[in-house]
């Protein structure tokens, strides 16, 4: 039903539902520039994720799942199925609007090999999948001018927080720690995400990509360690930022000095940047990366204070 509820709000959508403004590129067609680049990244995310579980659900037997503390293989497949076949549709509907609007979907490559190493790593994956697309359905609702595509955008988001849930239960972890999550900008999502895409270009300029490199499950009181290409020379007067669900602005400690604070939990968005002006969790009013105010990432790490029955219930995790 609620597919059946993108697909009536799509065919009303009209191909000057937004007058075109001045001066807008060659994606322009029918709609405001910034509504059509957000289809068209929002397409191609949909379109990695839908890789990634085809990947998953191809690659690993029923063993692969009870040898990662699955209590039956049929959870773990049953749920990625009906994830995929709804991440496929979300690609679907908004191929169909760009198209609808007069331009062409993108035609990319995706690279998720390296994401399923093995069904940890693969539920790991899963779960950053989820919570980034959460957030980034969330990020772009503020640049999409077009009404009909901005509901149809907050109802596969809603969508998405479904596949959250979902992934957080696979890792045992508590379906959800925090009443709201962060929201999050195309280029820093892309951050994440784009270096598993290639072939087309999405005309957006990413932010530079961060990793923590830590070894261990991250928890509270923890010194993070980051790394990064853009992270050259002198690091010292640089800061983390953590933004997690529940706080209005970014944690904002010294690079060198980066310590999960007690009151953080679930999913964290971990940026660096040149000053100490905490990043707003409201996209708003949250500044681009730029010459004058460098940011790096994000990268995203969890903490899991609590475990959930249900998760327990579905694997052991030590």
């Amino acid at each position: 039903m609620l597919f059946d509820l993108f697909f009536i709000l799509l065919a009303a959508v009209p191909l000057s539902a937004t007058p075109a403004r001045p001066g807008i590129d060659r994606h322009s067609h029918g709609t405001d520039p910034d509504t059509l680049a957000y289809l068209h990244i929002a397409a191609v995310l949909e379109n990695l994720d839908t890789t990634f579980y085809k990947t998953v659900l191809a690659k690993f037997q029923p063993k692969d799942y009870i040898d990662a503390g699955f209590k039956s293989s049929d959870i773990p497949t049953t749920e990625l199925s009906i994830v995929e076949r709804e991440e496929a549709k979300h690609a679907k509907i908004l191929e169909e609007t760009i198209i609808k609007f007069g331009d062409t979907p993108l035609s990319c490559q995706f690279n998720v090999s390296g994401l399923v190493g093995d069904v940890a790593t693969a539920m790991h994956v899963a779960r950053i999948i989820e919570f980034v697309g959460s957030a980034a359905f969330a990020g772009a609702c503020p640049t999409i001018q077009n009404k009909k595509v901005l509901t149809t955008a907050a109802l596969i988001g809603e969508n998405e927080g479904h596949h959250h849930v979902i992934a957080n239960l696979l890792n045992a972890a508590s379906f959800g720690p925090n009443a709201i999550i962060p929201a999050i900008l195309p280029q820093e999502a892309l951050a994440i995400a784009g270096s598993h895409i290639s072939g087309c270009d999405l005309n957006v300029i990413p932010n530079p990509s961060l990793a923590i490199i830590n070894n261990s499950t991250i928890e509270n009181g923890m010194k993070l360690e980051f790394s990064s290409s853009a992270l050259n020379g002198s690091t010292s007067s640089y800061y983390c930022q953590l933004l997690s669900g529940g706080h209005g602005h970014a944690i904002v400690l010294p690079l060198g000095n980066c310590i999960v604070p007690a009151n953080i939990e679930g999913g964290v968005f971990a940026f660096v940047t040149e000053d100490k002006n905490a990043l707003s969790n409201n996209v708003v009013d949250r500044p681009p990366n730029s010459a004058t105010h460098i940011i790096i990432g994000p990268t995203v790490f969890f903490v899991d204070k609590h475990t959930d029955p249900i998760g327990q219930l579905i694997r052991n995790v030590s």
